[in-house]
C-alpha cells in the first residue's frame, strides 16, 4: 500500500537519531568541520531510514556511526568506505 510519494524527502538512517528528553537530535558536521547537535523533526520510517521534515537540509553531513562517542565542537574522523 502506497500512502504517498515525496521525491524531495530527506531520509537518514534511523541509527543517526539521538532521542533525548528535549526531543530528537542528530549530529551534523558543520562548515568548519566541527560537530554540532541539531534538533530535527523525524517523520515516518522507510527501510530503516527516517524522513526528516525539519532541522536538516539536503547535502548536510550527518554522523551515522559512533554517535555515542561524539564530542561537540570537535573535528570528527571520517571513516573510509569499504573497498569491494
Amino acid at each position: 500500500m502506497i500512502l504517498g510519494e515525496n521525491p524531495n524527502a530527506l531520509l537518514i538512517p534511523e541509527i543517526a537519531l539521538v532521542e533525548t528528553q528535549a526531543g530528537t537530535n542528530v549530529f551534523v558536521v558543520g562548515k568548519d568541520n566541527k560537530v554540532e547537535s541539531r534538533k530535527v523533526v523525524a517523520g515516518s520510517s522507510y527501510k530503516q531510514q527516517r524522513v526528516i521534515s525539519d532541522g536538516l537540509k539536503h547535502g548536510e553531513k550527518v554522523i551515522i556511526e559512533g554517535v555515542q562517542k561524539v564530542r561537540m565542537a570537535v573535528k570528527p574522523e571520517a571513516a573510509s568506505s569499504p573497498k569491494s
